[in-house]
């Protein structure tokens, strides 16, 4: 008889690797009234995490505007973002402010195919842009409206 040879064992198999993903969102929201302090952020970002959303960083570029950057599991949908982070944030600030947001909000996916992805702030500013024109298109405003 001929000696068996053993089958080599693989080194990676479904209980030792886990997958890797990256699923950056750029969230925009509008405040009804300027709140002028983002003390709430810790909070809500301790919130989103049993929801598979990772609040990333948070910035006023405006004094009604919050725009975040967001990581997600695939496993979340687009559309549960904003929801998540309005109704969570809306119970953090509810001592402060009845009705704290407008109804609309722009989600952006963000990534890149190059080699090299633009940076936040390049991110953040072409968004901001963005959403002044289409704030102008509906209020009736002209480019230089505030």
């Amino acid at each position: 008889m001929a000696a068996e040879t053993a089958k080599p064992q693989a080194v990676y198999s479904g209980e030792n690797i886990e997958v890797a993903y990256q699923l950056d969102w750029s969230l925009t929201i509008f405040w009804r009234k300027p709140l002028w302090t983002d003390d709430w952020f810790e909070s809500l970002q301790q919130a989103m995490e049993p929801d598979g959303i990772r609040l990333l960083k948070h910035r006023f570029p405006e004094p009604h505007i919050s725009l975040f950057l967001v990581s997600t599991k695939p496993d979340v949908l687009p559309i549960n973002i904003p929801r998540r982070v309005k109704g969570r944030l809306q119970h953090l600030v509810r001592d402060r402010v009845k009705k704290p947001f407008q109804r609309n909000y722009d989600l952006r996916s963000i990534g890149s195919t190059q080699p090299r992805a633009k940076s936040w702030r390049a991110i953040s500013a072409v968004s901001l842009s963005t959403i002044r024109k289409k704030i102008g298109r509906f209020t009736g405003c002209s480019r230089t409206c505030r």
